[in-house]
């Protein structure tokens, strides 16, 4: 059974055994929060199976409580913006399983109100986007590390003296890499076996002139730069904070933003000893690839410096350039990375196995030819890679990224994420253009389906406010038919008994006066009533004409003149269409009378390439933008809503002093 032919025509209890199945069965963890509280009212079957718990253990219990502890301020932060705002989207948190286990989740979420506008709970959508962080963390650190090593081995090519390379590593792992510090020392074979710094990149705030770090086996030589000198391997502090052996540097390297580290030792052919210093921003980083990049890096590092000592540093570079990227390349093919190299000059191109098995292919099935990257790009997707490509090989940027879909060898296209590094010479031209491809089809299809469910969304949206305008027209015909026909009955009788009364009756004649006149009060309140419940005028009589009885009930009780300019006479305008722009209108006519400020209005109705334009301003104070965001615009929130249900364009716009604008357009072609 499809959608359509539910709202057609069947059951309700169909339609709410459908949502119940959509709900509990998506593949999305869905959860409704108490907006007072913070307290779970309901969540569905996903939210259970991912984490663990049963649902004794989340119903009514706090919603912070399913957060890992790392993420539980950033957690209630978004509530907080929630509770003020109505809405947030995509905000990145960690939950905690049952067992312990971090799950990355993206959480979205709008609010649920009462007729009065009041939040009642969060409509919240957690989405689980481990996959996608652990695939992001690794393309970062991969295409960081390459880009790092790329540089650095540049750096030592073009070299001159120890001190400026020394310098240059520094500078490259801080502003390519990313780290917050960056230094390099020499082990002194004095006494007390100092570490004197030498150079320095990054953020240091005096950091060095304190540390006195020696490489003696002493308290103060226990850190990882003594150890590091000493065993030879590097060694790593992943969490300053807790790590005891930094116990002596702890408290101003937390001062200064470190929050991990890894010491490389360098020793050179003389036989002197050396270290690089790095300093991350993150806890728990130099993980094993990290770290075994870092340790090539020290070592290319020494072999230059001995290169540059005996003046073969151009032979020394290109050994240790081919022994590094066969190291990179095993790593790489671990975190799924594929690489590719093109010498401009010469046109000569190089596809890593892991680039071809990617596709589908050995090592031997595909050669390395430009063509044969060409002709599996998607025929819609070529022209614009190509062009990007070009541009980047002509400016002066060197790092750049682009999306494509990419024939597989099964015939199926994979959606590709290409990294691009152009690699010039000193005075600017491009010589070669590498980088990498990572399959991201996954998180693609992730992308589409929730779009899809988006959709689904706000087709339940649409039904609910149908539903509304539905039970509305009903409640409003009851009021008229059964209670306003009573009320005139009344008053007739009461007008038959003042008519039999004796003459000498007036206090009974008077009283019954008043009771008629509170009869006919409560038949102008029950005519009130019906009419905002559903004006009758919208139905017999069409939107143009409902607005302008809205538009001279504004002005009767606002006293501001509200110009409407309509030519849709004629045009028959279909149901959803007409009831949501009218309550559109009645909401924008509040909110002026309210808080606007405004000494006249202006509304425009008109039908213009195939959809319904309208527009409705005045010249009061402007809405800001921070206004939108506050808690108490759930009537923005609401006619925005209204229109993308029906899949138009909402768009507000307010100049402070000037005033405001809101602009909607629905297409009209969609409706029967």
């Amino acid at each position: 059974m499809t959608y359509t032919e539910l709202v057609d025509g069947e059951p309700e209890a169909a339609m709410k055994d459908l949502y119940k199945s959509f709900f509990n069965n998506a593949s999305e963890m869905f959860v409704a929060v108490d907006a007072k509280n913070g307290t779970v009212l309901r969540c569905n079957e996903t939210i259970l199976t991912k984490t663990g718990y049963s649902r004794e253990e989340v119903i009514g219990r706090p919603v912070f409580n399913l957060y890992h502890p790392d993420s539980l301020a950033a957690a209630k932060e978004a509530f907080a913006f929630f509770k003020k705002t109505g809405s947030v989207k995509n905000v990145e948190l960690t939950m905690k399983s049952r067992n312990g286990e971090a799950l990355n989740v993206s959480l979205s979420a709008s609010a649920v109100t009462n007729k009065t506008g009041r939040v009642l709970y969060s409509c919240s959508v957690l989405r689980d986007i481990t996959e996608a962080k652990q695939m992001e963390t690794a393309l970062k650190r991969s295409n960081q590390a390459l880009s790092v090593h790329n540089r650095c081995i540049q750096a030592v090519m073009r070299a001159k003296n120890e001190p400026q390379l020394l310098k240059d590593i520094c500078s490259i792992l801080v502003e390519t890499g990313g780290y917050r510090l960056a230094w390099f020392g020499y082990a002194l074979k004095d006494e007390k076996k100092t570490v004197q710094p030498i150079v320095h990149a990054g953020y240091e705030d005096r950091y060095l002139e304190s540390i006195h770090i020696t490489w003696a086996d002493t308290e103060r030589g226990q850190g990882p730069t003594g150890k590091a000198i000493r065993s030879g391997k590097p060694e790593t502090a992943r969490f300053i904070r807790t790590d005891p052996r930094f116990s002596p540097w702890r408290e101003q390297a937390l001062r200064n933003g470190y929050r991990s580290s890894i010491a490389i030792p360098v020793r050179f052919g003389s036989g002197a000893l050396g270290v690089l210093n790095v300093y991350a921003r993150e806890p728990d980083g130099f993980d094993s690839v990290e770290t075994d990049l870092l340790f090539d890096l020290g070592r290319s590092l020494a072999f230059g410096i001995d290169g540059l000592n005996i003046k073969t540093k151009q032979q020394a570079a290109e050994v240790r350039l081919r022994e590094s990227r066969e190291r990179t390349r095993r790593i790489l093919k671990a975190a799924k990375v594929g690489l590719f190299d093109c010498d401009l000059t010469s046109n000569k191109v190089y596809f890593s196995p892991e680039w071809k098995r990617q596709i589908g292919y050995r090592d031997d099935e595909i050669s390395d030819s430009f063509e044969e990257w060409e002709r599996r790009v998607h025929p819609d997707d070529l022209e614009g890679c190509l062009a990007k490509l070009r541009q980047y090989v002509k400016k002066a940027r060197t790092n750049r990224s682009l999306t494509f879909r990419f024939r597989h060898k099964d015939g199926r296209y994979l959606w590709i994420l290409a990294k691009v590094f152009v690699l010039r010479k000193e005075d600017g031209v491009p010589v070669k253009m590498m980088g990498s491809h990572l399959d991201i089809t996954k998180i693609k299809t992730a992308q589409e389906k929730i779009q899809s469910q988006t959709r689904q969304l706000h087709r339940l949206a649409a039904h609910l406010q149908d539903t509304i305008e539905h039970e509305r027209l009903s409640i409003a015909r009851e009021i008229h038919d059964d209670l306003g026909q009573a009320l005139s009955a009344l008053k007739m009788d009461l007008g038959w008994i003042k008519k039999r009364l004796r003459d000498d009756r007036k206090i009974v004649s008077e009283k019954l006066d008043s009771m008629a006149e509170v009869i006919r009060q409560c038949a102008d309140s029950v005519r009130r009533i019906c009419s905002e419940l559903r004006p009758g005028i919208l139905d017999d009589l069409g939107l143009e004409y409902a607005m302008e009885w809205h538009r001279d009930r504004f002005q009767d009780h606002s006293g501001i003149p509200c110009g409407l300019k309509s030519d849709i006479d004629g045009i028959e305008i279909p149901a959803p269409v007409a009831i949501a722009v009218y309550r559109i209108f009645q909401e924008a006519l509040t909110n002026i009378s309210r808080h606007s400020e405004a000494t006249r209005a202006r509304a425009m109705l008109t039908v213009e390439n195939g959809g319904l334009l309208f527009e409705i301003g005045d010249d009061g104070k402007g809405v800001h933008a921070g206004d939108l965001k506050r808690q108490g615009s759930f009537g923005l929130i609401g006619m925005r809503e209204r229109v993308n249900a029906l899949g138009g364009d909402f768009d507000i716009q307010g100049d402070p002093g000037k005033g405001t604008c809101i602009r909607i357009f629905i297409p009209l072609d969609e409706f029967p």
